[in-house]
C-alpha cells in the first residue's frame, strides 16, 4: 500500500506531464471544491456533542413533525 506522500508525488508527476488543458482544469476545480468542503465541515467538540444529543432525541421519538409544528403555530396565531 502506498503512502499518501507517494501517491501525491505520483499525481504531481502525472499532472506535470499532462498536456490536456480540459483535464487539468477539471482536476483543478475538483481539488479546489474538495478543499473548500473540508473547510466548511469542521465542527467543534461542543457542536459534535449537540448533534449527538439531537440524534439521541430523534431515536427516542423526542421531536415534532412539520405538521405538528404548523398546527401549533396556527393555534398560537389564533389566540
Amino acid at each position: 500500500m502506498e503512502t499518501i506522500g507517494l501517491k501525491r508525488e505520483k499525481l504531481i508527476t502525472e499532472i506535470q506531464r499532462s498536456q490536456n488543458e480540459g483535464l487539468l482544469e477539471e482536476l483543478y476545480q475538483f481539488i479546489q471544491r474538495e478543499n473548500q468542503l473540508e473547510d466548511v465541515y469542521h465542527l467543534s467538540d461542543e457542536q459534535k456533542k449537540a448533534i449527538a444529543v439531537a440524534r439521541e432525541q430523534i431515536d427516542n421519538g423526542e421531536f415534532y413533525t412539520n405538521e405538528k409544528v404548523e398546527e401549533e403555530i396556527s393555534k398560537w396565531l389564533e389566540e
